[in-house]
């Protein structure tokens, strides 16, 4: 599912290791010629051996040109060097200079209209830059019509100065880093690809199609910082036509047994996928909160730092996001997704339970496309 890269923005230590050897090594040659040169003149009758002086300068001219042929070649740009060349940049325009975890790369998307550059600078700043020291570098590149990415750059200055001040972005005026990127343009064109780099400018791995998913932040975020979270199976099984399990009470004790609760679970907050899900969410619980009495639930894997960032910048009218952090909520609906990785996620799934505690609805593989109808149907049906 994913491939890997990072990188630096100075020249590799190896690299500077050998042309110091060379330099060196060369003084060196330099210092043994004139010492030689001096003995050889130095006879007893104070008369210069010419011979013998020639000689030593045609060996160590040798010598010299034996070891410029073995010197290293200089080491090539990484491709971070390359955008730090670039120029066209805005925002945090040091981020190339900075210590730093490591580097993502998005090239934005040219030909999807739905993609949301604004949810996109907000998870990566919250994620990754947002209070964190000696963090990941985030570099968005973009290819669009200048007045566009002006527009979209004196947006974030007005109504995001933090999100400005703190992730860097590239125009990308002549597609010029399409090609220093490798980007496959077919892949461009559906959802932009994601670039991840490590501190010294190594390449780890790519994500196509990135835009802004939920797993797919995940994958990022997860490199960077590790989760550590074990989970056993489920304890208990949740089946349509069935009572809640009684130890399922204890999350939600205010709402099971007592309304119509539609529980949601979702990969990562300030995700694109996630974004439409909580979009329609947020209607169906504004439309039926009164008719229904229906809770809406909104849970994920993440920390409150992240939800309360999704509930600033989603619209979620009557929607409550709940952090779960420990995934422990996530597992026990058997709402968890681990890769093969050791990414971990909650899965997109979806619960309805009627006021009287019996599971109504059930779908472990929610599409937010497909699956919309359906699930409002059986809304109807409370």
């Amino acid at each position: 599912m994913i491939k890997h890269p990072h990188h630096s923005f100075v020249q590799h230590k190896d690299s500077f290791t050998q042309n110091d050897s060379f330099i060196m090594r060369n003084n060196l040659i330099t210092f043994i010629l004139c010492t030689l040169i001096v003995a050889s003149s130095c006879t007893s009758k104070n008369k210069i051996n010419t011979a013998s002086t020639t000689e030593v300068k045609e060996q160590v001219a040798t010598s010299i040109a034996e070891s410029i042929k073995e010197a290293p070649a200089p080491a090539q740009s990484t491709v971070i060097q390359q955008l730090k060349a670039a120029g066209n940049l805005y925002g945090d325009t040091q981020c190339f200079d900075k210590a730093a975890l490591g580097y993502v790369v998005l090239y934005a998307p040219t030909e999807v209209p739905v993609f949301n550059e604004r949810l996109h600078a907000a998870g990566m700043y919250t994620y990754f830059e947002k209070n964190k020291k000696d963090g990941v570098q985030t570099i968005y590149i973009s290819k669009q019509p200048r007045l566009e990415f002006q527009t979209f750059i004196d947006t974030l200055q007005q109504k995001y100065p933090d999100f400005y001040k703190e992730l860097s972005f590239i125009h990308d005026a002549d597609s010029a880093l399409i090609d220093v990127l490798k980007v496959d343009k077919e892949e461009l064109q559906h959802g932009g690809i994601a670039y991840v780099f490590d501190k010294d400018g190594k390449e780890l791995f790519s994500l196509d199609d990135y835009l802004c998913q939920g797993e797919k932040l995940q994958n990022i975020y997860q490199h960077f910082y590790p989760s550590d979270l074990k989970f056993t199976e489920a304890a208990s099984k949740i089946e349509t036509g069935k009572m809640v399990p009684p130890e399922l009470n204890t999350y939600f004790a205010d709402y099971l047994g007592k309304q119509n609760v539609l529980i949601t679970f979702y990969p990562a907050p300030l995700s694109h996928s996630c974004s439409i899900q909580m979009g329609q969410l947020s209607e169906f619980a504004v439309d039926n909160l009164e008719s229904k009495k229906l809770k809406v639930l909104a849970i994920s894997i993440g920390n409150q730092e992240q939800v309360d960032a999704w509930g600033t910048h989603q619209p979620i009218d009557g929607i409550e996001l709940v952090a779960d952090s420990l995934g422990l909520i996530s597992n026990a609906f058997d709402s968890i997704l681990t890769e093969a990785n050791g990414t971990i996620y909650s899965d997109r799934t979806v619960f309805l339970i009627d006021k009287t505690g019996i599971v109504r609805y059930i779908n472990k593989d929610y599409d937010v496309g497909a699956d919309l109808d359906i699930l409002e149907e059986e809304i109807k049906k409370l």
